[in-house]
Formats: C-alpha cells, sequence, structure tokens
C-alpha cells in the first residue's frame, strides 16, 4: 500500500486545528484564572483592611440587610440596625451619590447597597483627610465601604410631585414607599 500526500495531510491538518484548539482553550483557562486570583486577592486585602478598621472603632456591620425581610419597616427599626440610639459604630456599605462641601467639612450622600427594595439613604459628615481618596479618585467609584457612627434616623414622609398645569410650585403627597434618611459621621472609610 502506497501512502500519498493527501493520505499524511488531512490527519495532519486534524492535528493541528486540535492543537490549536487545545492551546486555546488553555490560555483561556490560565487567563481566566489569573483575573479570578487578583479579585480573590484585592477582596482578602480589602476584608483584612475592613477588619482591622472594625476592631479599633469597635464596629460591627450594619443590619439593614435584613429590614426588607420583614415586611413593612419602621423607624425604630433602622435605628435599631444602624446603632443609632447607642450610638456604636457600624460598617455600612453605600453607593456614592453625592458629595457637598459645608464649612470646611464634607458631607457624603450614600445609598445603603444592601437594603434590596428599602431605599436608605445616609447623609454623613466626613473630615476633609477621609474625603480626599474618594475626591481624587472621582471616576470609578461605584460602592464605597465606611464605619460610621449614626446619630439619628428619620423617614421622608413627603415627596413633592407636579401640580396641575398652571401651578407654581409643587404638591407635597404622602409617599409611604418614601426612603429613610440616616444621618452620622464618617470614622473611617476603605477605599476599593
Amino acid at each position: 500500500m502506497k501512502i500519498t500526500l493527501s493520505d499524511l495531510l488531512i490527519p495532519a491538518i486534524v492535528l493541528g486545528a486540535a492543537s490549536w484548539w487545545g492551546y486555546s482553550s488553555w490560555s483561556d483557562h490560565v487567563e481566566k484564572g489569573k483575573v479570578e486570583q487578583a479579585r480573590v486577592e484585592a477582596s482578602a486585602r480589602e476584608e483584612l483592611a475592613l477588619a482591622e478598621v472594625a476592631r479599633q472603632h469597635q464596629a460591627t456591620r450594619a443590619l439593614t440587610a435584613k429590614l426588607a425581610e420583614v415586611g413593612p419597616v419602621f423607624t425604630y427599626q433602622v435605628q435599631n440596625a444602624l446603632n443609632a440610639s447607642t450610638g456604636k459604630a457600624v460598617i455600612i456599605t453605600g453607593r456614592l451619590v453625592d458629595i457637598e462641601k459645608q464649612e470646611g467639612q464634607y458631607v457624603l450622600h450614600l445609598d445603603d447597597a444592601s437594603t434590596g427594595a428599602l431605599m436608605l439613604r445616609y447623609v454623613l459628615e466626613c473630615e476633609p483627610r477621609l474625603a480626599g481618596p474618594l475626591i481624587a479618585q472621582r471616576a470609578g467609584l461605584d460602592t464605597i465601604t465606611a464605619v460610621v457612627q449614626v446619630t439619628s434616623v428619620e423617614k421622608a414622609e413627603f415627596r413633592l410631585s407636579g401640580g396641575k398645569a398652571g401651578d407654581k410650585e409643587p404638591n407635597p403627597s404622602r409617599d409611604d414607599g418614601a426612603p429613610f434618611v440616616a444621618h452620622g459621621r464618617c470614622l473611617e472609610i476603605v477605599v476599593r
């Protein structure tokens, strides 16, 4: 039996294609592994930094995530979840909405990232040394984790809505789904 060039060429092409596919799959797997390892390491560093900050301020995690599970939420429940009555520090995670400057201090506005359907806004006084990294980082800020001391919690009971045509001022109306607003101060911020 005589071996021709076509008898060798087809297996060589199949072997080459299989080798290329195997190498490509392996490369993708290695790259995904590196990305996942970097994410895990960054998360571990953040957790260590947060644990150290929590230890320094004797802070515990805020229990706001469990509030939406119980049905209607009342102000006293939010106060308890944030230790507002005890003055103890809590760790919160929120989406940065705004930063304003008032009398040499910064005021951070954060929406709680753990409450789901419950709307909770933090309005936190923050020293320039703590707000500085947030202001410098600007882009790429999604959520921040902070150790805060909440001093008061209130529910915004009314919302403004447009009136009839020709009205100069909006009409206030009762809003049962209105957000809770927690006021306090930043003790420490963990920048991601």
